[in-house]
């Protein structure tokens, strides 16, 4: 009797730990986003809304979005892939979740560019040089072409097959990282500061 009293303390306190853990990764995926958008209109990329009639600030939900996305490709397409080969045949449903947050990804990534061009003016200007300007090659390649194409076909071709390659897991998983790392480098270097 004393055993099971001991295993449900156990279970309360990992799930309190649980609890307590997710909401400071939560924080942790929010800050960066929350940090940049703080800085208002001094650099304009960094402060647009989700929609120009919204104001919810783009930066900590992409932030979030993203932080989500590379998570799920370092935990599920590098270390799973790698430790348990055969889970790449157990998990459409984890496929399925990173297809939606691919798309979810590439959708704020266009609406934070679309708004930006919109707006006009410094943001404007940083929508700009990441689309066709200097930074453009790290956007089209390292970003879209890489973090958003190849994965959302991998995990694609995965829920159509059923499973997929421990090499197509661990392409998609490095792929999704080292994008997750372009896409925060282009967000810093675009911020232009508004002209006073």
């Amino acid at each position: 009797q004393l055993v099971g009293v001991g295993q449900a303390a156990h279970a309360v306190e990992g799930r309190g730990v649980a609890i307590v853990g997710s909401v400071l990764a939560l924080g942790t995926a929010l800050y960066t986003g929350v940090l940049l958008s703080a800085v208002g209109p001094a650099v304009p990329l960094w402060s647009q809304p989700i929609l120009p009639f919204l104001a919810l600030p783009m930066m900590p939900v992409l932030f979030l979005v993203s932080a989500l996305s590379t998570g799920l490709a370092a935990t599920y397409d590098l270390v799973a892939a790698a430790a348990v080969p055969r889970i790449q045949r157990q998990s459409r449903g984890i496929d399925l979740i990173h297809i939606a947050l691919i798309v979810l990804e590439a959708i704020l990534i266009g609406l934070l560019l679309i708004t930006s061009l919109s707006a006009g003016g410094a943001a404007g200007e940083s929508a700009r040089m990441v689309l066709y300007g200097s930074l453009q090659w790290t956007f089209w390649l390292g970003v879209v072409l890489v973090g958003l194409v190849f994965p959302l076909v991998v995990h694609a071709l995965a829920v159509g097959t059923g499973r997929h390659s421990v090499w197509a897991g661990l392409g998609a998983g490095a792929a999704s990282l080292v994008a997750g790392l372009f896409l925060r480098y282009l967000i810093v270097t675009a911020g232009i500061p508004a002209q006073l």
